[in-house]
């Protein structure tokens, strides 16, 4: 296991942990939003997340590797189309999927508090492959019309990261137009693998064909016990496994500009874990190193096991050289790794809310970091609610480099039962068949950048009827039901918070006690 570590250390790099659910944002029925942010209220008192099935996500990102850039299918079989590829390829191109699973959900509601707990599963995977090591199949090390003889292999590699979530989330609606919440994340890491510096460069000598390799690498690995074969009793003890410890913290605010306009914010997973279990990693510091080849031809015409010596012994001779220039070295050291951050920011604004049912247009941005670039993201969206059973979203979001993603969300009410199913790109179930000789291998989405579903089941308690002006006072029994207002007067307002309701007030701006007017006003 060492070994392979070493091997592929030079194609590992960042580690980031993310994920998008842009469609999900917001659908107002599901409580599974409050993920994204903390502030928005759930529409019911209690929610319940049924063990292992009220949460599954499952989300894939492919910038560059799909099959209309890499393949095409003549007389039944599929060839590598290397000409289009080319033309393709980026300066980063990423290739990722992301797995969340809550074993366990829990919100409900105490006066003007809405608290929530989980449990959750979380695994990660991402990869980044530079445009210089993807080139250099393509054209070579030494195609000096193309890259001049160089290629950046930095920020290029495989991210793994598995970890177990313990959250427990608090809300408050602190006027009729402020909303704010938090979450606080218990984390425990099970694996991870993570470079945290790679800058590796290669040149060729356009007059020898020497190789120059420049730059340092420094690869983290941890909960990966390599000292023997993976056996049941040691899956019990990954999965049990409490060593590597941290912590987040998930931020959010909703504010009501005006009656029709709502704006919202948040900064989630913003937190760490210190990594100490099993730790394995390796790097070098910034050097360069020199390989000038091996001369086979004194080996070629020698006696097979006098060949086959000589050629391991220098072979063995290059590593030595190779670990002594660039001072590779390898310990068992904890290292601390923040997660990725995401901020959203965005709004909606209410194009009709009538008695049974209500449309909002909503625009969101959402941004990452990863491997110092900024990755953002744009999704536009149309909210429909018809009674307290039926909430849809259909979505249009520009994300991860692709422009066809068509997003749609679904989620009924049957009684306390909800289910739910969210896509961010209806467009990924278009597949493009793998072919041999007329027979299908596999099958993967043709154009798209962005595979994404979303799907649960909850229990649903307690289900708040239409309050439009959100006072607390249902539609049904709210004599203003557009004005916010107090549950005593039937959800009318006291401007003055004088007691007497605005529309037998005389003086609604000023308190007073005689017909809501001061003495002063009296006596006027």
């Amino acid at each position: 296991m060492k070994k392979i570590l070493v091997n592929l250390s030079i194609l590992i790099t960042c580690l980031s942990y993310g994920q998008q659910d842009l469609t999900l944002y917001y659908m107002e029925n599901v409580p599974q939003n409050l993920y994204l942010n903390p502030a928005f209220k759930p529409k019911a008192k209690v929610n319940i997340g049924l063990p292992g099935i009220s949460s599954l996500y499952f989300d894939h990102l492919n910038t560059t590797f799909t099959p209309a850039n890499l393949f095409d299918t003549r007389d039944g079989t599929t060839y590598l189309a290397i000409d289009e590829f080319k033309t393709k390829i980026k300066n980063n191109n990423y290739l990722g999927a992301s797995v969340r699973l809550d074993l366990f959900s829990l919100g409900f509601q105490i006066k003007k508090n809405y608290f929530s707990f989980n449990i959750t599963e979380n695994i990660f995977t991402r990869m980044n492959f530079s445009r210089g090591f993807l080139e250099l199949p393509l054209y070579g090390n030494a195609n000096f019309a193309e890259h001049n003889g160089e290629l950046d292999f930095s920020n290029t590699g495989i991210n793994f990261s598995h970890y177990r979530e313990f959250g427990v989330g608090w809300q408050r609606q602190f006027s009729d137009k402020l909303s704010l919440g938090a979450k606080v994340k218990f984390l425990v890491g099970k694996s991870n693998v993570w470079t945290k510096i790679n800058t590796i460069q290669l040149q060729t000598n356009p007059n020898n064909y020497d190789w120059k390799l420049n730059g340092e690498i420094d690869v983290r690995s941890s909960g990966f016990d390599t000292a023997s074969d993976i056996n049941n009793g040691q899956v019990v003890d990954y999965l049990l496994n409490n060593s590597n410890l941290g912590g987040a913290i998930d931020l959010g605010i909703t504010y009501q500009l005006s009656n029709k306009i709502n704006l919202n914010a948040s900064l989630v997973d913003v937190g760490f874990i210190n990594w100490k279990s099993n730790n394995f990693n390796v790097g070098s510091s910034e050097a360069s190193f020199t390989f000038t080849g091996i001369n086979l031809t004194e080996y070629v015409n020698a006696p097979d096991s006098v060949s086959n010596d000589s050629l391991n012994a220098a072979v063995q001779r290059l590593q030595v050289a190779f670990e002594e220039e660039v001072g590779y070295s390898q310990n068992n050291e904890a290292y601390i790794k923040m997660l990725m951050a995401r901020i959203h920011f965005g709004g909606t604004y209410q194009l009709f809310d009538g008695k049974n049912s209500s449309g909002k247009a909503g625009i969101l941005f959402q941004t990452e970091f990863y491997n110092q670039l900024l990755r953002p993201s744009l999704t536009l969206s149309y909210n429909q609610s018809v009674g307290r059973w039926l909430n849809t979203s259909i979505s249009y979001s520009m994300v991860n480099g692709g422009y066809n993603n068509l997003g749609l969300g679904l989620s009924l009410n049957l009684g306390p039962i909800q289910v739910y199913a969210i896509t961010d790109n209806l467009f990924a179930g278009n597949l493009t068949a793998f072919n041999d000789n007329g027979t299908t291998q596999f099958a993967y989405p043709t154009n798209s950048h962005k595979t994404h579903i979303h799907a649960g089941v909850n229990l649903t308690i307690g289900r708040a009827k239409r309050d439009r002006d959100r006072d607390g006072v249902s539609d049904e029994i709210d004599t203003c039901p557009d004005i916010f207002g107090l549950e005593k007067f039937n959800g009318c307002p006291d401007t003055d918070g004088d007691g007497i309701e605005d529309s037998q007030d005389n003086c609604p701006e000023i308190p007073g006690g005689v017909n809501g007017c001061p003495d002063t006003e009296l006596k006027k």
